[in-house]
């Protein structure tokens, strides 16, 4: 369990909010992607910013892709998982635990 996670189960245990800080964010991420970071610190603000990223309709000329945070980040487009990465990656910088959901269906549509 991370640190971050730690600090932001022990605080809602004690009925208290975590918010992030700086040294939270002292993963190898870079300026851009920092500000990024900080600007989402809510699941409400992170699925805000994915729900107007165009979706990543691949593939691609190079072929399928799964891009990490840093990949949509640059790219500035995600299909369902993509989105789903980036969120976790986001979330964990404020304390959130990074969890995925994966719904399988038997028409193979998938959903992250």
């Amino acid at each position: 369990m991370s640190t971050v996670h730690r600090e932001r189960v022990a605080g809602q245990a004690n009925g208290q909010a975590s918010s992030s800080t700086q040294a939270d964010l002292q993963l190898p991420f870079t300026p851009a992607e920092r500000r990024l970071v900080r600007r989402l610190p809510t699941p409400l603000l992170v699925q805000r910013f994915l729900n107007a990223l165009p979706y990543n309709t691949e593939p691609p000329p190079g072929g399928p892709t799964l891009r990490s945070f840093r990949g949509v980040a640059r790219h500035g487009a995600a299909h369902c998982l993509e989105a789903a990465v980036t969120a976790a990656a986001i979330l964990e910088q404020h304390g959130y635990p990074p969890l995925l959901l994966s719904f399988e269906s038997i028409d193979e549509l998938d959903h992250v």
